[in-house]
């Protein structure tokens, strides 16, 4: 049975110095976190897991909630659904994430090309891109065999694009990845996918509209700006009368799009809309 994970963090302020140590430890202390605060080297940011019916939750909120309002301490949560295994193999569709932090700015930025003639002419939305994805190698050093760009790429090295193609899975194809300076590849392979999803339901948690005027939805395709809330665990419906999951392929990608996306001028300063993958495992 799924149960609700909480990932509590917090912080202190730099300003704190030894003070703010000594408040961490003591904290660690009375939550039973003993192992995190004999530690020889105190870290400034903290990230603590707890089921939701945990009885020590309520305490650590407490706790943190005095420091905030005492000592300055940053303190957030995340909550995240578990699954088990037996759900996860039988779900319909399954969402892809990374744990790991992005690396690397692509999109325009460094001269990869997109025809818009089907995208929305106010925001960019439906932008194809046409070309290899153009890229600053020293901005990416990474050892994992996949990772997501800081605007949305997937890339993956050869090895893992290989047993991808292997595999039978249908809805995608892969793309180079080059030097924006000599065009010589790099060792990744980007991801691309090749079948759109339709809109979401109104019964989707955990991926909201932006509440920022400036960060508004696009009023004409009125697809961008979304982002995903800590607030509740992330879970992405669709109508059955709109998706028929059988006759999807295994790899395909939102409508929806993360973040505000605009058209720039010039062009390579414009910040196109993060797909969202999605997984069919059927």
């Amino acid at each position: 049975m799924m149960k609700n994970k909480v990932y509590v963090f917090f912080t202190y302020p730099r300003e704190l110095g030894r003070t703010g140590e000594m408040l961490s430890k003591e904290l660690l202390l009375k939550i039973g976190r003993a192992d995190l605060a004999k530690k020889p080297k105190l870290l400034r940011t903290y990230i603590l897991e707890y089921y939701e019916d945990d009885p020590m939750l309520d305490l650590v909120r407490a706790e943190l909630k005095w420091l905030k309002e005492n000592k300055h301490f940053g303190f957030s949560e995340r909550i995240e659904r578990i699954y088990t295994k037996r759900e996860i193999m039988t779900a319909k569709l399954l969402w892809l994430a990374f744990e790991i932090a992005p690396k690397g700015k692509g999109g325009p930025l460094y001269g990869t090309q997109y025809d818009l003639s089907k995208a929305c002419s106010n925001c960019g939305a439906g932008a194809v891109q046409i070309s290899p994805l153009y890229l600053k190698p020293s901005g990416i050093k990474y050892g994992k065999k996949a990772f997501p760009t800081y605007s949305g790429e997937i890339l993956f090295y050869p090895d893992l694009c290989q047993d991808l193609l292997n595999s039978g899975l249908r809805g995608f194809h892969f793309g180079k990845v080059l030097s924006y300076k000599t065009h010589k590849p790099l060792p990744w392979m980007q991801l691309n996918t090749d079948f759109e999803l339709p809109r979401m339901s109104d019964e989707t948690k955990g991926f909201i509209r932006v509440d920022k005027e400036s960060e508004a939805p696009c009023p004409v395709c009125d697809r961008d700006s979304r982002i995903f809330t800590n607030k509740e665990p992330q879970e992405y419906h669709y109508l059955s009368d709109d998706l028929d999951v059988e006759k999807i392929p295994h790899i395909s990608h939102t409508y929806e799009r993360i973040t505000k996306s605009r058209i720039g001028d010039p062009f390579e300063t414009s910040y196109l809309h993060r797909l969202c993958i999605s997984l069919n495992p059927m």
